[in-house]
């Protein structure tokens, strides 16, 4: 976090904690379902994010399930088709408690992205209701402010759904995102290089320390050449843009590069909702450059979450781990006696 992004946060900290310390009485956040209809793991994260947000702005949240699942990844692409299943086991699955019962007489409100300047308005907003007034704040985006204060996600750990394993041995996961990423933003993907250095880093660790652990390689990959266009299901074709295809090889990745590492497992095209469930309760969580991966560190209650820079910032206690794998090892040693604590 640079020295603008301090200020910011604690200027706005000050200012909001300072101006609306008791909880709103007639207001309530909820997500707005129907905006932006993508990803589940980037819909389940802006889910979460937006009841962690609510306690932090001492404004009760009512939860509203997801609608519908727009982006199926790869499978969805080479298939051209999305699983149907995918909305109501995740449904089942994610649930953040509401806070209130909604009334059955109130106003809504749509925003798609919420500030801490916007959140003061709603409540000046609300207040101006008077008595039986409600106003339920429908809210796409809730990172703005997530990213200002990321560990405000220490409630969303608190009621994480899932419960790590006995330790040892440890449970090693590398979230590699590929997949479609080659075709939609090659700048976000971290290359094996960095994955591979940082795991045998861990390992040298883990070997000096006699502890035992196993790795886990959780990642997609096309089970044939084919070219990806723009209508495929999962990725409709927006107004005005024109056609893209772009061919996805499954040899271009080079996954076998990660055999080398020692009692590899590896998940290949996996259920999303139970490769989540594996990355958010692995023993040291090694993160990519996606919500997919952001929301299973989230959601781990224990886990070493290493974490290489992007746009979502890290919570406090995670490892930051540079461009060439490497990471503070007091930091590492750190975190594993609270692991293992």
């Amino acid at each position: 976090m640079n020295f603008k992004e301090v200020k910011q946060r604690l200027a706005y900290s000050l200012w909001y904690r300072g101006k609306f310390r008791a909880p709103a009485a007639n207001l309530a956040l909820t997500y707005a379902n129907d905006q932006k209809t993508d990803g589940v793991g980037s819909q389940v994260h802006r889910l979460y994010g937006l009841h962690a947000l609510s306690g932090f702005l001492h404004i009760p949240y009512v939860h509203t399930p997801l609608l519908r699942v727009d982006y199926g990844g790869l499978a969805a692409h080479e298939n051209n088709e999305i699983d149907a299943t995918l909305v109501d086991r995740a449904n089942a699955l994610f649930a953040p408690p509401s806070d209130i019962s909604l009334p059955e007489r109130h106003e809504t409100r749509t925003l798609p992205v919420l500030t801490l300047k916007g959140a003061a308005a709603l409540r000046r907003d609300a207040e101006r209701l008077g008595p039986g007034g409600f106003l339920l704040a429908r809210i796409t985006e809730p990172h703005r402010i997530l990213d200002l204060f990321p560990d405000a996600y220490a409630e969303t750990t608190r009621i994480s759904p899932f419960v790590n394993e006995p330790v040892p041995p440890l449970r090693i996961a590398l979230h590699v995102r590929r997949g479609d990423l080659a075709a939609l933003d090659p700048k976000r993907i971290l290359p094996n290089r960095y994955y591979l250095a940082l795991a045998r880093n861990l390992a040298a660790l883990l070997d000096r320390l006699a502890i035992p652990y196993r790795f886990e390689l959780h990642t997609e990959l096309p089970t044939r050449a084919f070219v990806m266009a723009n209508h495929h299901a999962g990725m409709p074709l927006k107004k005005g843009l024109p056609e893209k295809q772009t061919l996805l090889d499954p040899a271009a990745d080079r996954i076998e590069e990660f055999d080398t590492l020692p009692r590899l497992s590896k998940f290949i095209n996996t259920d999303p909702l139970e490769s989540l469930q594996r990355l958010a309760t692995a023993h040291i969580l090694i993160t990519s450059h996606s919500s997919f991966s952001y929301l299973s560190a989230v959601l781990n209650r224990r886990a070493v979450i290493a974490y290489h820079p992007f746009w979502h910032k890290p919570m406090r206690h995670w490892l930051p781990v540079n461009d060439d794998g490497a990471f503070e090892a007091a930091d590492f040693h750190a975190a594993l006696g609270r692991l293992l604590q």
